[in-house]
Parts: structure tokens; C-alpha cells; sequence
């Protein structure tokens, strides 16, 4: 006699991460959106001009909890204006609510009092760009709040331009850094170029 053998253990696909970028006005007036379709792009891009402050929240959801209150790799970004380029079929519905595959791309393009919020970092800034494809950004006359690990106080990185080139990864151009709390520190270090990994 020989036992038959035990069925093989279903193995179900583990589901792709979706990107959710969520729209909420910045104060409480509704903000104004115009929408457009790219001209000549392939694959087709959807362009969202908003003006009257918004408030931008990009995380990772999976299929089955769009709806979720919170995903993962939260990205909270915050301006008066705003430019969106978003890689998405013409039949898609436009909500408050964008929901698309992690590999597809989008870039944001900020304008006016602008706050970058991402893992304990804050970033204030005059102009820019935030790609959430490659999770990295070019911040113009930006200053950068930095959670140190181990540390007491953040370290603030004030630039004429800062480049986010990964969740935790800053090059700041043209900058000083003080852990000084006040508007013009007592102290602080200069350099043409200031590097956080």
C-alpha cells in the first residue's frame, strides 16, 4: 500500500502594492482642479493643473484596501499650487482618490509655501518637483528638518536647492546646518555641498 501523496499547498499570488494619491484641500475651501490630456505621450498622461490650496497624500495600498484610512511609505506634500502628470488610460475615472500600479509613473511639480512630510523629515520650500515613482524631489530655496537617530534635536539644512534622491538620502547645494531651534542661529556650518544618507 502506498499512501497517496499530500496535495501540493495553495500558493496564492502575492497582489502588486497600488500607489493611492490622495487629494484634500489644504485649508477649508475646496480647491479649483483643471484636467487635460498630454499631447504626443506614450504611455498616456493625464496633466491636473490645481490652484486654491492643496494637500497631497501618496501611499502604498493593496488591491483590496484602497478604502484604508493609511498605507505604507507615506509621502504628505502640501502647497498653494500644484501640476500633476500622471501616467493613466483615458477611461479612468478623475476622484479625489488616484489609484495606480507602483511602476507607473507621476511627478508633481509644487508652487508656493510648500511642505514635504516623509518618515519624521519635513521639508519647506519655494518651488518643487516630487517624483513618486522614484520616491525623490527637487526642493528650490528649501529648508530641511532632519530627525537625527539618537538625537535630541533635529538638524536643520537650510539650501539654495536640495535633492531627495531616496526616503533618506539629501544633497543640499549651497547650504548651512545648525541644530541651533532659531530662525537665524547663533551657530551654524557652511558649504557648498551637504550630504545626509
Amino acid at each position: 500500500y502506498q499512501a497517496d501523496p499530500a496535495p501540493a499547498p495553495v500558493v496564492s499570488e502575492p497582489q502588486q502594492p497600488l500607489r493611492r494619491v490622495q487629494l484634500f484641500p489644504r485649508t477649508n475651501r475646496p480647491f479649483s482642479i483643471t484636467t487635460d490630456t498630454a499631447v504626443g505621450t506614450t504611455p498616456s498622461e493625464k496633466v491636473f493643473v490645481v490652484t486654491g490650496g492643496i494637500n497631497l497624500v501618496i501611499d502604498m495600498v493593496t488591491p483590496n484596501k484602497t478604502g484604508s484610512l493609511f498605507g505604507s511609505g507615506t509621502v504628505d506634500l502640501s502647497a498653494d499650487r500644484a501640476v500633476i502628470w500622471a501616467q493613466m488610460s483615458d477611461d479612468q475615472e478623475i476622484t479625489s482618490q488616484l489609484v495606480q500600479a507602483v511602476n507607473r509613473g507621476i511627478q508633481i511639480y509644487l508652487e508656493g509655501n510648500i511642505e514635504l512630510r516623509q518618515g519624521g523629515h519635513v521639508a519647506r520650500a519655494r518651488r518643487a518637483l516630487y517624483d513618486a515613482r522614484e520616491r525623490r524631489a527637487l526642493m528650490m530655496d528649501a529648508d530641511l528638518l532632519v530627525k537625527i537617530p539618537a538625537g535630541r534635536v533635529p538638524l536643520r539644512i537650510r539650501a539654495e536647492q536640495i535633492r531627495q534622491e531616496g526616503d533618506h538620502n539629501f544633497h543640499a547645494h549651497n547650504a548651512w546646518a545648525s541644530t541651533s531651534p532659531f530662525g537665524v542661529p547663533g551657530y551654524r556650518l557652511q558649504a557648498r555641498d551637504v550630504f545626509l544618507d
